[in-house]
């Protein structure tokens, strides 16, 4: 994975960039992970962050691991597929 653009999707109070923002290499491979039921630990989100993973956050709302999964696939296969557009401004 060490080419790989990597994100780390958690619920602690932390700086996180939005996934929409997220910049994304297109053709480079993403790699997300997903906080398990009850997030990682600081201590695995520390251990991540010095392996180069990014703190990455879908927002305000706190979704259950499967919808989190779901939904972060599809953000992240949408602006490899067409231009995102949030708000009418394109990403």
């Amino acid at each position: 994975w060490d080419q790989a653009q990597k994100g780390l999707l958690h619920c602690m109070e932390s700086t996180k960039t939005p996934l929409l923002t997220w910049p994304i290499t297109l053709g480079k491979p993403v790699v997300l992970a997903v906080g398990p039921e009850g997030d990682f630990t600081p201590e695995e989100a520390a251990a991540a962050a010095a392996q180069g993973w990014e703190a990455l956050t879908l927002g305000n709302a706190r979704l259950r691991t499967e919808t989190a999964v779901v939904t972060a696939a599809a953000l992240v296969l949408q602006r490899w597929e067409t231009a995102l557009v949030v708000h009418g401004n394109p990403l």
